[in-house]
């Protein structure tokens, strides 16, 4: 009888394309059996991401704008209290001109001085605050 050759197995690496495939598949169950502490076994705390989206604005908000106004229209009213009445007339309580004159007794052209002069001393007082 012939002698069959002998066979001689020789084991090949798989390609890195099947080795990244592999890794792929298997990272989210490996994520998942990770302990909650992994980071502090080597001594570092876990890292905390923050995005543009995630960071503080640094723009007041209307909150504190508000908040801002009714500081400001406390100190008008304590200078000049019709003037902080006009504003709040015009602002807060939507009369026009004409309503607020008759409402503080006071002529139409008194009504536009002061409102033009609460609204730039407030103006700069929020400037201020901000």
């Amino acid at each position: 009888m012939a002698q069959a050759p002998e066979l001689t197995t020789t084991r090949r690496s798989p390609s890195p394309a099947l080795q990244a495939d592999r890794r792929a598949r298997h990272a989210p169950s490996l994520d998942r059996s990770r302990p909650e502490t992994e980071g502090s076994k080597r001594g570092g705390e876990a890292l905390t991401i923050v995005t543009f989206e995630d960071a503080p604005d640094p723009t007041p908000t209307g909150a504190d704008q508000l908040l801002g106004l009714d500081v400001a229209l406390q100190e008008l009213a304590r200078l000049q209290p019709r003037q902080a009445l006009v504003v709040e007339s015009r602002f807060f309580g939507g009369f026009d001109v004409a309503e607020s004159a008759e409402l503080l007794g006071v002529s139409e052209a008194t009504v536009l001085r002061d409102w033009r002069a609460a609204k730039a001393w407030l103006a700069r007082e929020l400037r201020r605050a901000s």
